[in-house]
């Protein structure tokens, strides 16, 4: 088992193999251990896991490390406050990561430790180099442990486009066996990210309910601040908008009552979504006034930049939408401040604002949007500028090109919805 793991140290040192192993073994032992045709002496092993910083822990040791990450799967498992209360706990573990990965009892836990927070930052690539380390212990893992895994899996396949269908069935599957376990919550929730992917919205709801009752009878508050903001995006996309409204805005409250900052921001989002969908442009302006508060509030950067890139695109395609020129002036000044313009994205609506005719906006969406149309493309994004092109060519009554746009709009429709 310990294979993958001393190859992956040594990747991530740069330690040519030859260096690894000189005055311990041959390179050609080596490789062979690698690809499982011969054992490496225990002598010999020691020897290579002290060269990759790794000592013999003591009971004493491995206990208390034992103590540490459970401590830390248990704050995962009821959401962590903050990225800063992730980072404080679990990078001290990180700096003896050789230590950690070689112990037989307490690697699986570190590798799931150490990959919900590389998730908070969308690092796929370690992810990517984490989870075969963890896969060949899966016959291994407790219940919670093969959970964890599946969570992980289809978060990396769904980040990646790839088919999750097997997999998230085998997730159901371990879930549905366990689902009222203390804390379960939070798979819940996981799988039901899976079954919005799968386009099951009915899976997806029943999924949902069961996380938030889990987190109402765990009393896990941010639990169920996160399930009731995923609750409305579900209902919104069926323009259920009084129902969502009447569900986000005690929502927002309980967010900002526990400091969850990042899901005050996703409340705020779907209520001026909601009543854009009303076309209630007086609510709209009300609760854009607020989510500009809540930025003058919040103090950590990165969250700003990650909250602005993942909402930029329903605020800006509505403001422009319905011409609402003073928030689409803040929301661009926002994109500059914090420095999100680099996104491929924000940088073509960034172009599209400072066009200020719009004959020129048209042939700029034509030339550079219109393009970027695909069956994955994020829906929102793609019916503005679908929108905005036919109604542009119908009111010049250039039907033909404007009956095009809304076919290519109504299969677009199709693949959202229903592939």
């Amino acid at each position: 088992m310990m294979r993958k793991i001393i190859e992956y140290l040594r990747r991530k040192q740069n330690i040519t193999i030859e260096d690894l192993v000189v005055e311990i073994c041959s390179s050609t032992m080596y490789y062979k251990y690698l690809s499982k045709e011969k054992n490496m002496s225990t002598k010999n092993l020691k020897l290579i896991k002290e060269r990759l910083g790794a000592d013999d822990l003591t009971k004493e040791e491995i206990s208390e490390y034992h103590h540490d990450l459970d401590k830390i799967i248990h704050k995962i498992m009821r959401y962590y406050p903050s990225k800063e209360a992730f980072s404080k706990d679990i990078l001290p573990l990180i700096e003896l990561e050789p230590q950690l990965l070689l112990c037989d009892d307490l690697c699986i836990d570190y590798i799931i430790a150490k990959i919900n927070y590389l998730l908070l930052e969308n690092n796929v690539d370690e992810i990517s180099n984490l989870l075969p380390l963890l896969e060949q212990f899966f016959l291994q893992m407790t219940i919670t442990q093969k959970l964890f895994y599946y969570q992980l899996v289809t978060f990396k396949a769904n980040y990646l486009k790839e088919d999750i269908t097997s997999i998230t069935e085998e997730f159901a599957i371990l879930l549905e066996n366990n689902k009222y376990n203390k804390d379960y919550g939070k798979f819940h929730m996981s799988i039901v990210y899976s079954y919005i992917f799968l386009k099951n919205r009915e899976k997806a709801l029943l999924s949902l309910e069961t996380a938030l009752s889990l987190f109402i009878r765990d009393l896990n508050l941010i639990g169920q601040v996160k399930a009731t903001n995923m609750k409305a995006v579900i209902l919104g996309e069926s323009r259920k908008y009084e129902e969502v409204i009447n569900l986000l805005i005690p929502n927002y409250n309980n967010a900002k009552q526990i400091n969850a900052s990042y899901e005050v921001f996703v409340s705020l989002t779907n209520l001026i979504t909601c009543y854009f969908g009303l076309n209630d442009l007086k609510g709209v302006t009300k609760y854009w006034n607020y989510f500009k508060k809540q930025i003058l509030n919040t103090h950590d950067y990165k969250l700003l930049q990650f909250v602005l890139k993942n909402n930029s695109l329903s605020l800006f395609t509505n403001f422009d939408y319905f011409d609402m020129q003073t928030q689409l002036d803040e929301l661009i000044e926002l994109f500059k401040k914090y420095e999100i313009s680099d996104n491929k994205v924000i940088s073509y609506l960034i172009e599209y604002y400072e066009i200020k005719n719009m004959d020129d906006k048209i042939k700029f969406i034509e030339n550079t949007f219109l393009s970027l149309i695909t069956g994955k493309a994020h829906f929102t994004y793609c019916k503005w500028m679908l929108d905005r092109c036919v109604n542009y060519f119908y009111n010049k009554r250039m039907y033909k090109k404007s009956i095009d746009l809304e076919a290519k709009y109504l299969e677009l429709f199709k693949q959202y919805y229903f592939n």
